[in-house]
């Protein structure tokens, strides 16, 4: 038993040093007899991604849309490993997926979590035509703190913000934003210790609670209120889903009501859509595609081609 232990401990902290490092191949490609084709790839951080394509050729003549998912998980657990379902679900539904780690608190902070979000779309729009992907037909969507990263990036490049000391370029190639139960307000103690539902250590919990209540360039809400009534004109994205359920106590409904208002105030043109859907949690959506049931993988499916 005394063997097990060690080695189950050994193999956690080859899993931390991979996601937050970028300094050892992924395990489960490692274990598994899957190909490696598409698998780990670099896009510019110590992070990897995954894309899920067409093995047996792509047609340069009728590229598929893209769809790039980011994994929630109150921005200190997840990797891309645990979200292949949704790569798998997307390819198997006519699309190109891209599926990337990104830095986890307290290996990273937020501004870090943007540049690996940033880099990804980047590396997606340069590079995805090589997986019969169209890098002008781009959405991105993701859960929780997901949805709340990518908020975040396209707003502090939409709007001019720096990200570790430089401007981003505006991603106005997307087409779309599907953003599903999302935190964007920080300003409730209470509030935010609720995204952390699961067991971790009690000091991450307060140090990650200190940084989203003390950066005031965190929370894509405040980032729109410094701007005047249709100043913005437009973010650059075309169209906003937002995905909210009845029973997550997670994360409330109403946090995604300020941003839509803000965005409403400053970015007129934007085509927002509000999906509210009853008898779901915070996790029921994603936890149904990852368990492959057919009901959500088409519920998830039916929210990209809003």
């Amino acid at each position: 038993m005394k063997y097990i232990n060690i080695l189950f401990t050994f193999i956690n902290l080859l899993f931390v040093l991979n996601v937050n490092a970028g300094l050892l191949s992924n395990l489960g490609s490692i274990f598994s007899n899957e190909s490696n084709k598409g698998k780990d790839i670099s896009f510019g951080t110590p992070r990897k991604l995954d894309v899920y394509y067409d093995e047996k050729g792509t047609d340069s003549n009728n590229l598929k849309p893209v769809v790039i998912w980011v994994h929630g998980g109150a921005w200190v657990e997840g990797d891309k490993g645990q979200y292949a379902n949704f790569g798998k679900v997307l390819k198997e539904n006519g699309y190109v997926g891209v599926v990337p780690d990104y830095v986890l608190f307290p290996f990273g902070k937020i501004d870090t979590m943007v540049n690996d979000i940033y880099s990804a779309i980047m590396w997606t729009r340069e590079n995805i035509a090589k997986y019969g992907g169209d890098p002008s037909n781009i959405t991105v969507s993701g859960h929780s703190a997901g949805a709340h990263l990518i908020a975040l990036t396209v707003l502090k490049a939409a709007l001019g913000y720096k990200n570790k000391g430089d401007y981003l370029e505006p991603l106005t190639f997307l087409k779309k934003l599907v953003l599903l139960n999302g935190p964007y307000d920080f300003d409730d103690y209470s509030l935010i210790k609720q995204l952390f539902n699961f067991p971790v250590s009690d000091g991450i919990v307060e140090e990650a609670i200190t940084m989203l209540l003390n950066d005031k360039n965190i929370s894509p809400t405040d980032l729109l209120k410094r701007f005047n009534n249709k100043s913005v004109g437009s973010l650059g994205i075309p169209k906003i889903v937002f995905f909210y359920t009845s029973e997550d106590i997670v994360v409330p409904p109403t946090s995604a009501d300020g941003l839509i208002s803000e965005i409403e105030r400053t970015a007129p043109e934007t085509d927002i859509r509000y999906i509210y859907l009853h008898n779901m949690n915070h996790n029921t959506l994603t936890h149904g595609v990852k368990n492959d049931e057919d009901e959500f993988k088409e519920l998830y499916i039916n929210l990209i081609q809003m």
